[in-house]
């Protein structure tokens, strides 16, 4: 070769796109099995609050794997081209004023729970946040709904709370702390 010759390049390879077809392969098998699970749950209805950490988490670590782009026609592709189904998580909520209350940590999205179909245009956010509602009231406000959440299913005596369980008397209507959701009578009436 010459000195003025330019040195030739190599026959360029495309980059092997195999694991990549396999992400998105098994991205699209995990939309499609939430997409059949909110829709079992069924559009209008609520998320069990047990169910929709787990959820989000798995929407979550299946899109981040991805490009958002390529998360949105996995999210298409899994729905077979219709609105697919996700539910109003929000942000994740940590709420410290129910700590003194309840005896655990609580960690909710601070959203509503509900099942809404999602957008399918490019142009939005993978999996939508909050519905209409929610997305419409402010932060603090959305903080006070789940206070006022896990108190209502504090006094309807669905949560052990710290102390015991807050249950009535059924004898003179007093509010007491009990060590068992059974016990249904106060100190002072069970003698």
């Amino acid at each position: 070769m010459a000195t003025s010759e330019t040195a030739r390049k190599g026959a360029t390879t495309s980059p092997d796109r195999s694991q990549d077809t396999a992400i998105y392969a098994e991205a699209v098998a995990q939309f499609t099995e939430i997409n059949t699970h909110l829709s079992l749950i069924g559009e209008g209805n609520f998320v069990p609050r047990g169910q929709g950490l787990k959820i989000w988490t798995a929407l979550r670590e299946t899109a981040d794997r991805l490009s958002p782009l390529e998360a949105k026609r996995a999210q298409r592709e899994a729905s077979n081209e219709r609105p697919a189904l996700t539910f109003c998580f929000g942000h994740v909520c940590r709420v410290e004023e129910l700590r003194q209350v309840v005896d655990a940590e609580i960690v909710w999205g601070d959203g509503c729970g509900i099942v809404f179909p999602d957008s399918v245009t490019d142009s939005r956010p993978v999996f939508a946040r909050y519905c209409s509602a929610c997305g419409e009231k402010g932060r603090h406000r959305r903080r006070l709904d789940i206070v006022a959440r896990v108190a209502g299913m504090v006094w309807s005596e669905r949560v052990p709370v710290l102390g015991g369980w807050r249950v009535t008397c059924s004898r003179c209507g007093r509010r007491f702390f009990a060590d068992a959701p059974q016990r249904r009578r106060c100190d002072t009436c069970r003698h």
